[in-house]
């Protein structure tokens, strides 16, 4: 057995930044291929497709969270609960979506707006949902927790500001060659520049920690 420093491991912020991107990648990969392939695979066979596709989103997201978590693990400690604690929210969030979804709608509805607005309601709230999940984990480790759900909620009100002025006319006017590569182009960005947000907190989160004095020894068993 031997005693090792319990201090903040000196990683380079950019190597955070650069990790935590490449994570958005694979979240944009996953999201672009995983949901044509599985329509390919069962070919109209499912009769439930909200439910398949609300399926096949939380096993996308149990993805992403434990790439999240490979990434945090090496910069931050006491990251254990990342996994589970992001797992709870999307089975949550999953047995609830349709139904949150239909309440904004019929709200919007109700109000003479549409359902297209339902759905970015939900996504602030998803947004704000899991921001206060990361500032609860962050939490004992930094002071400036907070800045996690204003990052996540900064780039949910960021995406649905270019989903109203750029998105949503292009789909309305017919999605074309152009048009669909402007589309695919607009979302790839929006998706990096909220990774990119996310990627700042977490710098000023690791550069807090990495000015905060060593803890005491902890044993380390071999």
């Amino acid at each position: 057995m031997f005693q090792v420093p319990n201090s903040i491991p000196r990683l380079r912020p950019w190597l955070l930044a650069v990790l935590w991107l490449g994570v958005a990648v694979v979240n944009i990969v996953v999201s672009t291929l995983i949901y044509p392939l599985v329509f390919r695979i069962i070919d109209g066979s499912v009769s439930d497709v909200g439910l398949l596709v609300s399926t096949v989103g939380l096993l996308s997201g149990l993805l992403i969270v434990t790439l999240q978590w490979l990434v945090l693990r090496q910069f931050f400690p006491a990251m254990n609960w990342w996994v589970p604690a992001h797992a709870a929210v999307l089975i949550v969030g999953t047995l609830l979506h349709r139904a949150l979804t239909q309440l904004s709608s019929a709200f919007f509805n109700s109000g003479g707006g549409t359902s297209l607005g339902a759905g970015w309601v939900v996504n602030l709230a998803w947004s704000l949902l899991t921001g206060l999940v990361g500032w609860w984990l962050f939490r004992p480790l930094v002071r400036r927790a907070w800045l996690w759900p204003a990052a996540l909620l900064l780039g949910a009100l960021l995406q649905t500001s270019v989903n109203i002025l750029l998105l949503w006319p292009l789909i309305e006017s017919g999605l074309s060659s152009a048009n669909t590569a402007m589309y695919t182009l607009a979302s790839v960005t929006i998706t990096l520049a909220a990774a990119a947000i996310q990627a700042a907190a977490l710098i000023a989160f690791l550069r807090e920690r990495q000015r905060q004095p060593a803890g005491p020894p902890t044993p380390l068993e071999y």
